[in-house]
């Protein structure tokens, strides 16, 4: 579209790119404008009073600041259902438990959830805040921002792949597991990263 066939800049072309581009990064505040509303710098979106005001936000959530105690209700948490699916499996007869095959556990489907309620408000705050920022790029920015990736630890015996390559695949491999979406359609998308690369991450 932007250079013709006789290798000339279509200048038309070029500044609707342009604009095009500009438009979906101020969508995304990627580019925010000075003094705008809707389009402001998405730092202003977070309270201002946050650092002075932590308790009391915390407390809002119900959640603790105490890492310690957080990490313990969750431990809790998850041991309770442990029990309870140890209790509650042998007379379920709705999974089935196999000793050969790929697929130990057989589960019949369940009816759909009801969605829970105030999500629907959430989900149209959160277009309206953020509209055109996809999934991938908050989990990039939560990756850059806390460096979680760095927890992650190959099963292997040594990382022969560089650490940006590396990170951009769990990236995607992340993604598609966690929406669903799977390995092979995430790959048919990206030109530059094939589906044996993401398998391998997401085995490794």
């Amino acid at each position: 579209m932007v250079i013709d066939a006789s290798g000339r800049l279509n200048v038309i072309s070029f500044e609707l790119c342009v604009l095009a581009q500009l438009r979906d990064r101020v969508r995304s505040k990627e580019i925010w404008v000075t003094g705008a509303d809707r389009y402001r710098n998405p730092n202003d979106d977070l309270p201002a009073d946050f650092d002075m005001q932590r308790g009391k936000y915390y407390q809002s959530l119900g959640l603790t600041q105490n890492a310690g105690d957080f990490i313990a209700n969750v431990r809790a948490e998850l041991e309770a259902e442990l029990h309870l699916l140890n209790r509650t499996l042998p007379g379920n007869g709705k999974v089935r438990l196999r000793v050969l095959g790929e697929n130990r556990m057989r589960i019949t489907p369940f009816a759909p959830a009801p969605e829970p309620p105030g999500l629907g408000a959430l989900k149209r705050e959160i277009g309206r805040a953020w509209p055109m920022t996809g999934l991938l790029d908050v989990l990039k920015e939560a990756a850059l921002d806390t460096g979680f990736l760095d927890c992650f630890e190959t099963s292997a015996s040594r990382e022969a792949l560089p650490r940006a390559v590396r990170d951009r695949c769990l990236l995607l491999a992340l993604y598609a597991a966690g929406t669903n979406a799977g390995i092979k359609r995430v790959a048919a998308r990206v030109s530059d990263v094939g589906y044996d690369e993401l398998l391998h991450i997401h085995r490794r």
